[in-house]
């Protein structure tokens, strides 16, 4: 199994909205249940309320059939956890290692940069992601 690494990608808000093709909710124990293209995410009654489905256990997963999950305009790739922090709403992209890798490094380093200095960075940020990851204390790993 390919290791992943868990980003926080949202926090700090009171709600989202989640969309994507073949979106579906993955609860603990397994059970799935689908949604439409989107799901509007939101804090209330202490804990974490989803508008079609009624509330759902802090950690709940989200995952597409097809494509990333989406935003706003970002997209994200991989599957979407959603907690409640506090009195913030914060969601957790987990993503394949390698997928991570290859994002920081065509985000952070211009194309006309040589493959070597790719090389570096790559290594870099796996080294930095694995660092965070072991020694992570909370629902992610980096932010």
């Amino acid at each position: 199994m390919e290791p992943t690494v868990r980003i926080a990608v949202s926090s700090g808000n009171k709600g989202a909205t989640l969309q994507g093709e073949g979106l579906h909710f993955i609860h603990k124990g397994g059970r799935t249940s689908p949604l439409p293209g989107k799901v509007e995410l939101k804090l209330a009654n202490g804990g974490i309320f989803a508008k079609g489905l009624g509330n759902i256990q802090n950690g709940t997963a989200v995952e597409t059939r097809l494509g990333p999950i989406r935003i706003g305009k970002e997209r994200y790739p991989g599957r979407m956890e959603i907690f409640r922090d506090g009195d913030r709403l914060l969601l957790v992209n987990e993503v394949k290692m390698e997928h991570y890798v290859a994002s920081v490094v065509s985000s952070e380093l211009p194309a006309s940069w040589g493959l070597e200095a790719k090389k570096a960075q790559a290594i870099a940020a796996r080294s930095y992601a694995y660092m965070r990851r072991a020694a992570a204390d909370r629902a992610y790993d980096l932010d």
